[in-house]
């Protein structure tokens, strides 16, 4: 535990330092990136500790996939709403059905093959499937 606290010290100190820096020159989207740079700071240290006293076969190729998705989705949202289009996208319908889309490709990108067949037998037999 000592461990894990130094390094969410660190990722706080990596926060303050990028506030200083960003926010002056993006306001609330430079505090906003900051904390996510810091978060992912954090997330990468503690996974390398983790990692050394447990191996968990995590599902990588996933995991990225799908925040690449969601960056994707994000940046799609910014590039429309800061353009001529910025009117027409700037109705709540039009946002809703952009997000929801990405989520749904996020939600199909994290089943692959084998799940979906997983997926399919419990939605066609759910009486049948073993439960873990």
């Amino acid at each position: 535990t000592g461990v894990i606290a130094r390094i969410n010290i660190a990722a706080a100190l990596v926060n303050a330092v990028m506030n200083v820096i960003l926010i002056p020159r993006m306001g609330i989207i430079g505090a906003a990136f900051a904390t996510l740079l810091a978060s992912l700071f954090g997330f990468i240290l503690r996974m390398n500790f983790s990692q050394k006293f447990y191996k968990v076969p995590h599902p990588w190729k996933k995991i990225v996939v799908s925040a690449l998705l969601a960056i994707i989705a994000v940046v799609i949202e910014l590039i429309f709403s800061f353009t001529s289009y910025g009117v027409f996208m700037s109705t709540i319908s039009m946002k809703v059905l952009i997000f929801t889309l990405a989520f749904v490709g996020i939600f199909f990108t994290l089943l692959w093959k084998n799940d979906f067949m997983e997926l399919k037998e419990i939605i066609i037999r759910p009486h049948k499937v073993k439960p873990y």
